[in-house]
């Protein structure tokens, strides 16, 4: 009997995630991209597919109603979820569903490639029938973790081991702490499931030394520069090379940076000698500030003359998540889902707690990183305004015109639509007020005349008074 082709099914509609993935596959495996749920459902029961990745969005339960359809089918093929961000109640979801892995999008070529690599041996132990037989319970606990410290050579396995420990340690507590506060049903449901890793995390993943399991490390760049140890703050720095250079690290996580970048960045009128010199000091300087906080946590490496976090250390950046929101907004708002749209505008511009670093106004590095996040910050804004003063609720739309201005007061659209504003709510003077500073700050900014779009909507006000 020949065996069956496989086919991993991408229920996802980012052409350029689809692509990515396409391109990364290191096996003989073809990739058909769907959004039709009955199209997976299909494949699924004719047994043409080998995997299913879906995505899942934290408004939208599809991904995960989708997983519990298909696991009704098959109990066995691997699943995939493609998710924005994670929380113990997806976890929770994942475990019971028997979830093999997950991939937090953005992804890079390398985290797809991984979690390809995971997805592989999940693979092959399904067709090659080696899960545990004692039971459909038994195999969706296995199968949650199960085979990710496979995948490294013998020289890492151990830090893989520690990673994959200390997660699970940290969802363990996260689900006790649910079940406290849940009905006698959830109770038992968080309870089960941490169950389930409880018995996974002796079994199958080797106790590691304490150095290696560090739950979160937070960053906070929109504003003050702060940094959270597992919820305890850093009040106090060395100095500030040393603040701003973890800054700069903390920022590019995702990379390995060169010694001499750092070197050429921070010192860039030394000698290569004294620059070095000053990068130890000042690199062993972080290290004994961050071990006043925890005195086991090791989260700069080096190798091949290259900086970087260790990865078993869960980094959080208050600047990624305000992308991630800024992103999923934009994405709902081109799908007509206003309202879901809204929600995560708003959710980003709680984030915006102030410019990039903006106690560090002089760090070269940080000029263009600031522009680019403030002017993100105006865009939405700008979009809230607009759903607020649309959705007939013009003094909130108010307020926000007003930030935006304060940050940029030559937007002429925004004064517009803070006269439409204040006409609604019968404050036709201060709308023409509105008109009068737009036509001065234009007049002295940039030297021109509002333009015909705006003079007529001051005309029509002027002309309800008449």
């Amino acid at each position: 009997m020949a065996m069956r082709k496989e086919i991993i099914l991408a229920v996802d509609e980012d052409p350029v995630f689809c692509r990515d993935l396409a391109n990364a596959l290191p096996f003989s495996s073809s990739l058909k991209a769907v959004s039709d749920q009955s199209q997976v459902l299909e494949a699924v029961r004719s047994r043409c597919c080998s995997a299913i990745l879906i995505a899942h969005t934290p408004l939208e339960r599809d991904g995960i109603d989708l997983a519990r359809r298909v696991r009704e089918i098959a109990c066995a093929i691997p699943i995939v979820l493609v998710v924005q961000f994670t929380s113990v109640e997806l976890i929770i979801d994942a475990l019971h569903l028997g979830i093999c892995d997950y991939l937090e999008k953005p992804a890079s070529t390398e985290a797809i490639a991984v979690m390809l690599s995971r997805l592989r041996i999940q693979i092959d132990r399904v067709a090659s029938d080696e899960l545990s037989s004692s039971g459909v319970k038994n195999k969706r606990r296995k199968n949650i973790f199960s085979g990710f410290t496979d995948l490294f050579a013998p020289g890492v396995k151990d830090t893989a081991d520690g990673f994959l420990t200390g997660k699970i340690k940290k969802i363990t507590s996260a689900i006790g702490n649910k079940s406290h506060a849940s009905s006698p049903q959830q109770s038992r449901q968080y309870m089960e499931s941490a169950e389930a890793l409880e018995i996974l995390a002796p079994n199958e993943l080797p106790s590691v030394s304490v150095r290696s399991k560090v739950s979160k490390l937070s960053f906070n760049f929109l504003g003050p520069f702060q940094v959270e140890i597992d919820g305890k703050r850093i009040e106090e720095w060395p100095g500030h090379k040393a603040k701003i250079l973890f800054a700069y690290l903390a920022y590019h996580h995702k990379r390995h940076i060169y010694r001499d970048i750092l070197m050429d960045t921070f010192w860039p009128h030394s000698s290569p000698e004294s620059a070095r010199n000053c990068l130890n000091v000042t690199l062993h300087s972080i290290r004994s500030t961050l071990h006043k906080i925890h005195p086991q946590l090791e989260c700069l490496l080096f190798k091949d003359e290259c900086y970087f976090f260790c990865n078993e250390i869960d980094i959080e950046l208050d600047s990624e998540k305000f992308l991630h929101y800024y992103d999923i907004a934009q994405r709902a708002e081109r799908r007509r889902q206003n309202l879901d749209a809204l929600g995560f505008y708003e959710a980003a511009a709680a984030l915006y707690k102030g410019d990039f670093l903006e106690e560090y106004p002089y760090e070269v590095w940080t000029g263009l990183e600031r522009e680019n996040f403030a002017e993100t910050y105006l865009v939405i804004l700008d979009r809230m305004s607009d759903f607020y003063a649309c959705d007939g609720r013009p003094a909130t739309a108010i307020s926000l015109c007003d930030q935006i201005l304060l940050k940029d007061n030559c937007r002429e659209e925004i004064y517009r639509r803070l006269m439409v504003c204040y006409d609604r709510i019968g404050q036709r003077d201060r709308a023409v007020r509105a008109y009068k500073r737009c036509m001065e700050v234009l007049k002295n900014t940039l030297d021109v005349e509002p333009t015909t779009a705006t003079r007529k909507l001051y005309q029509q006000i002027r002309g309800k008074d008449e």
